[in-house]
This record gives structure tokens, sequence and C-alpha cells, in this order.
């Protein structure tokens, strides 16, 4: 099984939960990721296929919140 990053291995600083904002297909996930990265967000995790049929990215807000966006691979 594929890693996630570790920042899950950090002490929580007020996050209590994860957004998870779906994406119509792959590679909108892609393009999701580099827009929000580019727009200034901390990329946590860079779009991967999953064992669990997903395309997933992880970002940070500027507040260091983690949210994930995905889509399932058809």
């Amino acid at each position: 099984m594929l890693p996630y990053s570790d920042e899950y291995n950090k002490n929580a600083s007020g996050q209590a939960f994860e957004l998870a904002f779906p994406c119509e297909n792959p590679d909108e996930v892609d393009a999701a990721f580099h827009k929000l990265i580019a727009a200034g967000a901390t990329p946590i995790h860079k779009p991967e296929n999953m064992p669990w049929n997903q395309r997933t990215a992880l970002f940070a807000d500027p507040d260091g919140n983690i949210h994930e966006i995905f889509a399932d691979i058809i």
C-alpha cells in the first residue's frame, strides 16, 4: 500500500476534521491541485491513484487545515 504524507504524524493545531472535495474525474484532481498550489495552498500529498480506486491529493489552506480533493477512477 502506498503511504500518505507524514503530515498526519504532527501534533494537531486546531484541526478536528478534514474536508474532502469531489472532482468530476481524475484529470480534474490534477488541475485543481495545481491551481490551488499556484494560489498559495501548501502541497501535502501530490495527486496519486490510490488502491481504493480514487485519485486523491491533499493540501493545506493558509490556516494549516488539511483538505482532500478526489475523484473515482473509472
